[in-house]
């Protein structure tokens, strides 16, 4: 796809410049690989090309919108350690205890478990000089407490529903003809489903 480019009136401080870049995704699902060049000023993208005008106006507006938000907030660094100046990553990396499963899916085994575990009881470790007791909350959350926690008004580009089919006979035996040969879920699938009344939970402290 062709390269666009869009220049801000001023550069972007860095957490800006992460905040833009988390949402420039949800201005079109068209839109790829958009990335800040080196003095913060000019965000690049990719776009179908009777699109990258349209979707470069929105990224100027979106970034505006950001820049203002956040001319005051600045990152407070406590420590910084060499390594973060200088990162090394290894040159051919062992993925065989990772399996992709589907986008944002991985299961684990052998020593990817392992430390996933072993950071898991580090984290957890974190609360022992406070003597705070473990919390297993459910996947799901109740769309009402996102509600009361206004998270539809803030975050409704990262919430995921929950929902299933109507409890209506003909609408499941329709389903399941529909179906029975079908690699995927087809398109009249969401016209079959009850109004979701659950999410998957973004983060444990909306439970607490």
């Amino acid at each position: 796809m062709p390269t666009f480019s869009v220049k801000l009136n001023s550069p972007a401080h860095e957490m800006a410049r992460e905040e833009i870049l988390k949402q420039v995704p949800f201005l079109s699902q068209d839109v790829r690989s958009a990335y800040f060049d080196d003095s913060g000023q000019n965000i690049v993208f990719e776009a179908p090309e009777d699109q990258g005008a349209r979707i470069g106006a929105d990224v100027l507006a979106l970034a505006q919108r950001i820049q203002r938000a956040l001319r005051n907030l600045q990152r407070k660094v406590l420590v910084r350690t060499p390594e973060v100046d200088s990162p090394h990553f290894a040159d051919a990396p062992d993925f065989s205890g990772v399996h992709f499963l589907g986008t944002g899916q991985v299961a684990l085994e052998a020593v990817p478990l392992q430390l996933f575990r072993y950071f898991d009881r580090v984290f957890e470790s974190f609360g022992d000089p406070w003597k705070a007791k473990p919390l297993l909350t459910p996947t799901l959350i109740s769309d009402r407490v996102l509600a009361l926690c206004d998270y539809f008004r803030s975050f409704p580009q990262y919430v995921t529903f929950a929902s299933h089919l109507r409890e209506e006979v003909d609408v499941i035996d329709k389903f399941r003809a529909r179906h029975e040969t079908a690699p995927a879920i087809d398109d009249g699938a969401l016209a079959d489903m009850a109004r979701p009344e659950a999410c998957l939970s973004p983060a444990v402290c909306y439970h607490v």
